[in-house]
This record gives C-alpha cells, structure tokens and sequence, in this order.
C-alpha cells in the first residue's frame, strides 16, 4: 500500500487504515507519506523478501501518525532495509498495543529491527519528534540475525517509552538511542 502525494498532488490527511491484512508482499507493507495516518487492528507479516524492497510500516509526513493494535511478524526480512515500523519525518506520533515476533528463517543476517525512529543514515530532512511507544509486546525465538528492538537516530527528540514488555534473546537488544535524544522510561 503505497500513500503519497506527487508535486501536483496535495498530501493525504487523516486516512484511517483499520482492519487489513497485508502479508507476503515482496515491495513492502505500508508507506505513508501522509499526515494524521491511522493503522489499526491489522497484520503485517513477511513483508519485504526483495533485495531492494522495505519491511513493513513505513509512516512519513509531517503529524501525526498513531499505529495501534497490530500483530508485525517478520517484516524485511531479506530487505535492505528490515524493520516493522520506521518513522521518519514525523510530529506526534504513537506507537501503541502491538504485538511483534521475530522468528527463525533463512535469510541473510545482518541488522535488524523491530522499530526505527528517525533516519539511521542521517539525510536532510530526517527525524521524529515527540514519539510514544508504549504497551508493545516484543518477542524474539531464534532469528538469523541480531536485532534491536527500537532503534533511535540523532534525529530524534523526546521519545516516551511506557510499559513495553521484551520476551527476547539475551543476544538481542531492547533499544538503543543517540547519546543526545532525550528519552524518558517507565
């Protein structure tokens, strides 16, 4: 699914995603470069298996994006770019009650993450600011390659994570942040 306007097209507001079931697409899940994009109440699992493709959700724009109760298995996983969730370029956003796993597979190994907050790779116009990520389950049996569970980038200001709970390997990480983002725990 891909949500994005054009130099002659206005940007998409306030597109409520709910209930889909979005699985085994090689490009991809979701990419929504749009303001105030709600996705809800769906599953997104083995998304991305192209050299070349993304992982699962990817939500971009200027405000407000609120990804809420969803199972994200697996997504990215031959991608060069493997995530569930990555947010870039984004006001307000929340990342509520989702379920992710990662399992075994074949697949080449390399870093992996559940989530990513900001651009990793720190191009112009990158970042997030004010992010929540609260309630998620992450759960982690075996997979080919070491993950981070919420990754963070420099680009990133005043993340809020609330009562997420990690069942994963000892060898992977729950998350990791720039050492200047301003993060808060509970």
């Amino acid at each position: 699914i891909h949500l994005q306007g054009t130099e002659y097209e206005e940007v998409s507001y306030n597109i409520v995603m709910d209930q889909l079931d979005v699985e085994c697409n090689d490009a991809g899940g979701i990419y929504a470069a749009v303001e105030r994009a709600q996705i809800t109440n769906s599953i997104f699992a083995y998304n991305g298996a192209d050299a070349n493709s993304h992982g699962g959700i990817h939500v971009s724009g200027v405000v407000g994006h609120w990804v809420h109760n969803n199972i994200i298995a697996g997504n990215g996983f031959e991608a060069n770019h493997p995530y569930d969730i990555y947010v870039d370029r984004a006001v307000e956003t929340s990342i509520e009650q989702n379920g992710f796993a990662r399992i075994s597979f074949q697949g080449n190994v390399q870093p992996d993450y559940f989530i990513v907050l900001g651009n990793p790779d720190s191009l112009l116009n990158s970042g997030a600011i004010n992010v929540e990520v609260k309630l998620n389950k992450f759960r982690s049996a075996y997979p080919a390659s070491p993950f981070t569970a919420i990754k963070g980038s420099a680009e990133l200001s005043n993340v809020e994570l609330d009562d997420n709970i990690y069942h994963i390997e000892g060898s992977d990480t729950r998350f990791t942040f720039h050492e200047d983002t301003k993060v808060t725990y509970s």
